[in-house]
């Protein structure tokens, strides 16, 4: 296969020594084949997965870097898209995002197993008052969201949105 380029690899080894070995291994190997499909792949590397779009992920190293490549096969080409660590590579493809306070707070009434009514009983405030917070009509007071945090034990971060 051909592979391009090599100096992708290259250059994130030099920056991370630990992956050098593997990377060059991986590479040496993808070199020396003849991949014609996906199953030829697997026989070369067994914890490869194929995620569409002819793009392929290689676990090197342990899982401790990913490699993501597009195959084509009858040109014989390999093109490296990304190699990184595999924290970097969920942070690109499996971003999670921190959540909303409208649903943290659903959550935390279904949790302790209690209605809006009794919600705008525990903070002071009326149920029309609850049902705007939860509509996203309205953003809590300093005062409700105090009271948010305490009484339903959600984190300020999540109550104040930073």
């Amino acid at each position: 296969m051909r592979v391009i380029a090599k100096s992708t690899l290259a250059d994130y080894y030099t920056k991370n020594p630990g992956a050098k070995t593997a990377l060059e291994d991986w590479y040496d190997k993808t070199k020396q084949a003849e991949w014609a499909c996906f199953a030829d792949i697997k026989k070369t590397f067994n914890s490869v997965d194929s995620v569409g779009n002819k793009r392929y992920v290689f676990n090197i190293k342990g899982n401790d870097y990913r490699l993501v490549v597009m195959i084509l096969f009858t040109p014989k080409t390999v093109y490296i898209r990304f190699v990184g660590t595999r924290a970097e590579y969920e942070d690109i493809h499996y971003p999670i995002s921190k959540p909303s306070l409208v649903d943290t707070i659903k959550l935390r009434l279904y949790e302790m197993g209690i209605t809006q009514s009794k919600l705008a009983e525990m903070l002071g405030i009326s149920p029309a008052r609850v049902s705007e917070i939860m509509t996203g009509k309205c953003e809590p007071t300093l005062k409700v969201a105090r009271a948010i945090c305490q009484k339903l034990n959600i984190s300020p971060d999540i109550v104040l949105g930073v």
